[in-house]
């Protein structure tokens, strides 16, 4: 099973204080799968897992179970599971979603930006360029950056529906595959940058017309990826 060796839980994962093992190596498989670590069709066997990971077969069954239902794997019987191929049904979905709210969750946002939340705005985008975040995940830099272009916005249940798709694992692996192609990663704050400036000149119409242009670019990378067969079995 490719990826395997690599697996393992973080140092104090058996502390009493700790998260449930379960949680834990739900993570792992699922930052796995989103890194590619497990290509596309890898067949998942519970023991050779449980026994990379050093624990029983249960918070593995459980932490299968939970990616089966997020779509990142699929049962196949006895034989266990395999690693869904990432689509690009997959893709539309999560950019439909996001084109339409999000864009609009911007604009309401606007009129009400203050100065400390455009300060912040540029802090967290300071530091998906800054080195010393370069440990950090960008995807959760970049869920941070653009979770703080709507949270002003007035609609809560648009934030929630953002905040949502963001929380999909789906989500994650689109990014992430977005991320493993680009030579460039600090130049994802310069792509931020117009969206930013267009806030801090209160320009609706800029606003809209640079984040449409953000994420339609963004879809249409990974889109591409998907389309001329570069995948994570590449």
């Amino acid at each position: 099973m490719s990826g395997v060796e690599s697996l393992q839980l973080k140092p104090g994962s058996r502390f009493l204080d700790s998260e449930p093992l379960s949680e834990q190596v739900y993570l792992v498989l699922r930052d796995a799968i989103c890194d590619g670590v497990f290509p596309d069709h890898t067949h998942l066997v519970q023991g050779d897992l449980a026994a990379q990971l050093r624990v029983s077969r249960t918070p593995v069954r459980d932490a299968l179970l939970r990616l089966a239902q997020e779509n990142l794997v699929r049962g196949v019987g006895a034989r266990g599971y395999v690693v869904e191929a990432l689509s690009e049904r997959d893709v539309l979905d999560i950019y439909e979603v996001r084109l339409s709210l999000e864009v609009q969750g911007a604009l309401l946002a606007l009129p009400n930006f203050s100065a400390a939340a455009l300060r912040r705005l540029e802090e967290i985008n300071d530091n998906i360029k800054d080195p010393l975040f370069a440990n950090v995940d960008q995807y959760d830099l970049n869920r941070e950056f653009h979770m703080a272009v709507i949270e002003p916005c007035p609609n809560r249940l648009i934030v929630k529906i953002i905040r949502d798709t963001w929380e999909q694992p789906m989500s994650r692996r689109v990014f992430r595959r977005q991320l493993a192609k680009r030579d460039d990663v600090p130049g994802l704050a310069d792509d931020h940058q117009p969206i930013i400036s267009a806030i801090r000149d209160r320009d609706s119409a800029a606003l809209q017309s640079e984040l449409v242009e953000h994420l339609v670019t963004a879809r249409n990378e990974v889109s591409h990826f998907l389309s001329t067969g570069d995948r994570e079995s590449a």
